[in-house]
């Protein structure tokens, strides 16, 4: 009879125990999908704010590349009335500054209402007109000291360094900047410093390499002479960076790097900024 009891009741605790770890296993089943479905909705979310920002920064990128396209096809188009179709008010100043050079139209820039940009755009107008009719005497028109010197120079190389050229300039200023322009050339061409004075004469010097101790140097002056000589020939002939300027004329005229196609990073190539009348060195 004991016997029996301790038996029932040993079945009996297994079978509580049985159900206890059942029932212990689907509450642990239960968190864990719990766990789960949790881990899954915040993965979700994490996906769908990824998208949404990629979504946003594709679509900023698109409305970008729609306005350069905007702005591009009214240049393009040489209207300055399609450039003010253009929504954004600084694109719209910049596209009728453009087709103004292109034209040589000083009246297009009355249509730009920023003061500042007005008179870049009327200064590289200037700067147009002098080059195309190769008239040194606009250059004094222009204020910009940047853009004023390169006219002066433009005009002085298209003129080969013609000394006859700097007696037709009307202002005082201009005249000697001519003749020191021409003075400077000459002494670059003939390796001679001594042409020049002060400030002039130390960048003369600074461009042939010049070495004013001379302590170090092995070579005959001839050679001296036949080196530089070679070496802005091949300046002038070089682009390293293929944006249409010389590395001779980035270095000594336009102040841009020869190494860099868009040294003010703003899109356009050094050689297109140049070649219509804009600041190479201003995005």
């Amino acid at each position: 009879m004991k016997t029996k009891k301790i038996v029932l009741i040993t079945v009996i605790t297994v079978l509580i125990l049985l159900v206890v770890w059942l029932v212990y296993g689907m509450l642990q089943s239960d968190e864990t999908i719990d766990t789960n479905l949790d881990n899954k909705e915040n993965s979700n979310v994490a996906e769908e704010e990824e998208d949404e920002e990629i979504n946003q920064t594709n679509t900023r990128r698109e409305e970008v590349d729609q306005k350069n396209d905007n702005y591009k096809e009214a240049v393009a188009s040489n209207d300055y009335n399609n450039c003010m179709n253009l929504e954004d008010q600084d694109i719209k100043n910049s596209c009728i500054a453009r087709i103004a050079v292109n034209n040589s139209n000083l009246d297009l820039c009355q249509e730009i209402n920023d003061s500042e940009k007005l008179s870049d755009c009327k200064n590289r107008v200037y700067h147009a007109i002098a080059i195309q009719d190769d008239n040194i005497n606009v250059c004094s028109l222009i204020e910009d000291s940047f853009w004023h010197e390169s006219c002066l120079n433009k005009i002085i190389i298209a003129n080969d360094y013609n000394e006859s050229l700097c007696d037709e300039i009307n202002d005082f200023e201009d005249n000697n900047s001519c003749k020191e322009y021409i003075n400077f050339n000459q002494a670059l061409e003939t390796n001679d410093c001594d042409l020049l004075k002060d400030e002039m004469k130390k960048e003369c010097e600074s461009a042939l390499g010049i070495n004013n101790n001379k302590q170090e140097e092995d070579i005959v002056e001839e050679d001296v002479v036949e080196e530089e000589k070679i070496s802005e020939e091949e300046l002038k002939n070089m682009d390293s960076d293929n944006d249409g300027l010389s590395d001779y004329d980035e270095i000594n005229i336009y102040g841009t790097d020869p190494n860099n196609s868009d040294t003010d990073g703003d899109g356009y190539l050094d050689g297109e900024e140049v070649e219509n009348g804009f600041d190479p060195l201003s995005a």
